[in-house]
């Protein structure tokens, strides 16, 4: 399975290296964790190796994408 996007494949990075031990926990977020414990070794893989190369950052509709829009958006109100 290819990863949507680049934030995807990013998540699912992660949760592969916690999973096997090279992240460590305190960098892990709740949901790297759940991701580690609710999938294989072999799904997070296939979506950590999917070339990042003409992926969008994000999918529309994600709700990663609505809190970087916040977030940018508070940036760009405080500077």
């Amino acid at each position: 399975m290819p990863a949507k996007s680049k934030a995807q494949r990013r998540l699912m990075a992660m949760a592969m290296l916690y999973k096997r031990g090279q992240l460590d926990s305190k960098y892990a977020s709740e949901e790297v964790k759940r991701l580690a414990k609710s999938m294989t070794d072999e799904d997070l893989e296939k979506f950590a190796k999917t070339k990042q190369k003409r992926l969008p950052k994000y999918v529309k509709g994600s709700k990663y994408r609505t809190k970087a829009n916040k977030a940018k958006k508070e940036k760009e109100k405080d500077a």
